[in-house]
């Protein structure tokens, strides 16, 4: 939006701002999250593995005021841990906490050079922007470097689980 301002001239207007706020707002506080893959009526008691030619990745973030921690974890079909990494930063919304959890997953799965990955969190409204979804301003430039590291890989496959 303020690039639409600065870059073609326009002028401000409220009327079109605060819609995508308003849009953006809804998705950062929602809590809806739906199973995929496979597919398990009620939350998900324990880890499922992945296929055999897969390794899956299970990202989750923690969002308190200003603050957050997104933290990764590899493990393949054989439930065989690979690898994990934390980062904490200085965050003002739950949804750029999930957004930087799968960015997190993606960059972990580069660095163990996989080829065949499944990325799994618990945010819907991220994954789904990730598949395709319109992005939200305000999380725009993560999604979009998610996306262009996706690319890297044979297969990824973005999954979303249903929180406990």
């Amino acid at each position: 939006m303020r690039n639409d301002i600065i870059l073609s001239n326009a002028s401000f207007s409220s009327s079109l701002i605060l819609p995508k706020y308003a849009y953006d707002f809804s998705l950062s506080t929602s809590n809806q999250v739906v199973l995929q893959e496979p597919h398990i009526d009620g939350p998900q008691s324990h880890w499922i593995p992945p296929e055999k030619s897969y390794i899956k990745i299970n990202i989750d973030a923690e969002f308190n005021p200003n603050q957050g921690v997104v933290g990764a974890i590899a493990q393949d079909h054989m439930s065989i841990f690979l690898g994990c990494e934390t980062i904490t930063f200085d965050e003002t919304s739950p949804l750029m906490a999930e957004s930087f959890a799968y960015g997190l997953g993606v960059s972990m799965a580069r660095r163990l050079s996989l080829s065949r990955v499944i990325i799994e969190g618990d945010a819907k409204n991220v994954t789904t922007t990730v598949l395709g979804d319109s992005i939200p301003w305000s999380i725009r430039l993560v999604i979009l470097d998610i996306c262009s590291k996706a690319i890297s890989f044979e297969n990824i496959k973005f999954q979303i689980i249903q929180k406990m």
